[in-house]
């Protein structure tokens, strides 16, 4: 059943897949010109890290080519979340305060599902390869040793931060079924999230916590880069599982409760 249900929602998402390369290569201009100025946005973060260490040999135990695997990492990370995401949860706000989810509730497919992946943008793809670029030129030019197993735990644990970033800014988007029309509300999130561009160790312990348990953000880059390097942080990963599974469990929750007070357009 389980099985049979999973390859129904797979078939569905791949589906919207298609359709949505269809519609990004209508407009074949933009879709070039989005994505050679993010590919340049990347460039310029290894540029960031090269000019501060003109001037320093390590930050908080981080050298150069550790913190460009970490840079590389948060920015694939962010270009596939971004692809995934972004203009879903944008429209999602709007369509709640315009009461036009009618359409969604009224399909035989769970409604969190279709609110959060029936739009798919593929404008960050040369930001995607410029951060591979950035990981693999950084392994090789300062000799960085990994492991098949170690690449393997931290796209697991890539994932987990996948799941728990997900939660925590769909939760920040239900808000709108309460406060209203708040057109910005998906960038209420954005500057949290930035936080996991660094590596969790520059802040001081009680960021560190709140970083690593309350709102987990070291999942994003800070482990993912550790456990690709080497560190054994096994535990981590374990309670990645536990926090991706609980976070999700909550937003959906959440999202079933807002349902309750949502009024639609033919209301």
């Amino acid at each position: 059943m389980v099985t049979k249900l999973f390859k129904k929602y797979l078939f569905l998402y791949w589906r919207i897949l298609k359709f949505n390369l269809v519609r990004e290569m209508q407009y074949r201009g933009n879709f070039w010109a989005v994505n050679i100025v993010t590919f340049l946005w990347s460039a310029s973060q290894v540029l960031y890290y090269v000019f501060i260490f003109n001037y320093v040999k390590n930050i908080k135990g981080w050298n150069l080519g550790q913190l460009l695997v970490l840079t590389g990492l948060f920015i694939v990370f962010n270009s596939i979340f971004k692809s995934v995401f972004e203009e879903n949860f944008t429209h999602l706000p709007r369509a709640i305060y315009r009461g036009e989810l009618d359409f969604v509730l009224t399909k035989p497919i769970n409604s969190q599902f279709l609110v959060t992946l029936s739009r798919f943008s593929l404008r960050s793809l040369l930001r995607i390869i410029a951060g591979l670029g950035i990981l693999i030129w950084a392994l090789a030019a300062y000799r960085l040793q990994i492991t098949f197993s170690g690449a393997l735990m931290a796209a697991v644990a890539m994932f987990f931060g996948f799941v728990i970033i997900y939660s925590f800014w769909f939760m920040t988007l239900i808000l709108a079924f309460w406060v209203g029309n708040i057109e910005n509300l998906y960038y209420l999130f954005m500057p949290i999230f930035s936080i996991s561009r660094n590596p969790i160790d520059i802040f001081p312990r009680a960021i560190q916590g709140l970083f690593s348990f309350v709102i987990p953000l070291t999942f994003v880059a800070t482990i993912p880069t550790q456990v690709l390097l080497g560190r054994d942080i096994g535990q981590m990963l374990l309670l990645g599982f536990v926090l991706a599974g609980f976070s999700l469990w909550i937003s959906h929750q959440l999202w079933l409760t807002a349902l309750r007070s949502y009024t639609s357009a033919s209301s």
